[in-house]
């Protein structure tokens, strides 16, 4: 699995989580890789983590580590990917990694290529993402949280 956050200025961070997913291992990603993240992006402290109802996200564990490392975290309906911009830059990325697997022998190879397409994404097109939010949330409330065109 791979886990990834990105802001609205281009601040990211990417982690290849090898094997199954807990909530254990998800609070470790976090400390590792989320909170430098938040700290060089947000010194001042003010941001809020978007993250879908998986599990590990919802889980008593990870509402605890979240509390205790003051990491505000949104509340999603159930079924809602059309809100999640990280979607779009994971099938953007997917597309562009699908393209470029000449080279590609290994598992660290693939990811490593990954992770270069994901840190080559232009930031206009992450805040163009973020600036179409508004325009989502209209569009799960018209169609009562049925598919989108997003």
């Amino acid at each position: 699995m791979v886990w990834g956050a990105v802001t609205f200025d281009g601040h990211r961070t990417l982690k290849w989580i090898r094997g199954n997913i807990n909530s254990s291992k998800y609070c470790s990603t976090l400390q590792e890789h989320l909170l430098p993240l938040l700290e060089d992006a947000f010194p001042e402290g003010s941001s809020t983590l978007i993250q879908d109802n998986a599990p590990v996200h919802t889980s008593a564990e990870t509402r605890a580590w979240s509390d205790q490392n003051s990491v505000n975290t949104s509340v999603w309906p159930v079924q809602s990917p059309d809100l999640n911009i990280i979607k779009n830059l994971w099938r953007d990325a997917k597309l562009s990694l699908n393209k470029n697997l000449d080279g590609c022998k290994t598992p660290d190879d693939l990811f490593r290529r990954f992770e270069n397409i994901f840190y080559d994404i232009p930031n206009p097109k992450i805040q163009n993402l973020y600036h179409s939010n508004p325009r989502r949330l209209k569009a799960v409330i018209k169609y009562k949280g049925t598919l989108t065109k997003y």
